[in-house]
């Protein structure tokens, strides 16, 4: 087994050192996750050498939490035989991961595998733009142990971009180091971002929907490889493109992966908003407020200036019609 080709898909000693233990280079193939559709996975034992994987009953029997399932990012190993459809008997232990708490779900959810820094992306534009998000998202990498820094994509939507930067300074992160502004129209900030882009390790853009992640990872491999939407001029939103998990390999070796945008990020915080949501519902106009259409509702103006993240404020509504 050529492992210099594994270290091209993203493989460090770490990795190596495991997959080693693991295999029978006779009778097993190492490989990697490049995406996955439901129970079928696409793997890739070198960057040219493709198949498509499932997982075989015996290692379904051992599975006893949804965590442990591949996702894209994972190295699993593969049973040798002559097909390009080939069973996954084991899975190689993790060196990081990115998991996710969700209110409606039992487990966790596994957003990404083997991820060596994730970039925060979010969109400039008035109505997304939201410090509130953005340190949810901080949270999130904190709990998980990941490195990150933070991209502002759209920047040609918004022209405070000085006010961008104090928001993101504010939180504590050294904005020359680590914080990249785009305009991924016309191509602005990409120099920057492309030196952060070290061959052979693996990074992620996670960020909400319409964000652009598809967008900058097309401007970064520099010809169109991921579907992307025309921007809506209601809220500045792109629809959400990505419905599955990829990893891509730059022109420069490194490899990125693209997932989709979220729509809840579950964080320590969120007890704090919520005590927050029940305050300000003190000061509406109307006692029995709903907080959806009535006038003079605080709690609406609050998400409206960015005060009260979105996303808490509509898992408030649902919490609250039960």
């Amino acid at each position: 087994m050529n492992l210099e080709n594994l270290k091209k898909l993203g493989a460090n000693e770490y990795i190596i050192s495991e997959i080693k233990k693991l295999s029978d280079f006779s009778k097993t193939i190492p490989a990697r996750i490049i995406s996955q559709y439901a129970g079928i996975y696409r793997v890739a034992n070198s960057p040219e050498n493709f198949f498509t994987a499932f997982l075989s009953g015996k290692y379904k029997s051992k599975i006893k939490s949804k965590t442990e399932l591949p996702v894209t990012g994972d190295w699993v190993i593969l049973e040798n035989k002559q097909s390009t459809n080939l069973p996954v008997i084991n899975i190689v232990q993790r060196f990081s991961k990115i998991e996710r708490e969700h209110p409606h779900k039992k487990y966790p959810q596994v957003l990404a595998a083997n991820i060596d820094i994730a970039f925060i992306t979010v969109s400039a534009d008035n109505l997304n733009f939201s410090k509130e998000l953005i340190l949810r998202y901080i949270a999130l990498m904190k709990k998980n142990n990941i490195d990150f820094k933070i991209i502002v994509n759209k920047i040609d939507l918004n022209n405070n971009h000085k006010d961008i930067i104090k928001t993101i300074k504010d939180l504590g992160i050294d904005t020359e180091k680590n914080l990249f502004l785009l305009d991924s129209i016309n191509k602005i900030g990409y120099e920057k971002l492309s030196n952060e882009l070290i061959p052979f390790k693996t990074s992620v853009l996670i960020g909400h929907s319409g964000a652009g992640k598809s967008t900058i990872i097309n401007n970064l491999y520099g010809k169109i490889i991921k579907k992307t939407s025309e921007v809506n001029p209601k809220n500045f939103k792109g629809r959400q493109t990505t419905i599955s998990r990829d990893l891509i390999i730059l022109k420069n070796n490194h490899i990125i992966m693209d997932i989709p945008g979220l729509n809840y990020v579950c964080a320590e915080i969120d007890k704090e908003i919520i005590e927050k949501i029940k305050q300000l519902s003190l000061s509406c106009k109307f006692s029995d407020c709903k907080h959806i259409t009535e006038s003079e509702c605080a709690v609406k103006k609050a998400v409206e200036s960015g005060e009260i993240p979105k996303e808490i404020y509509q898992q408030y509504l649902k919490e609250n019609k039960k």
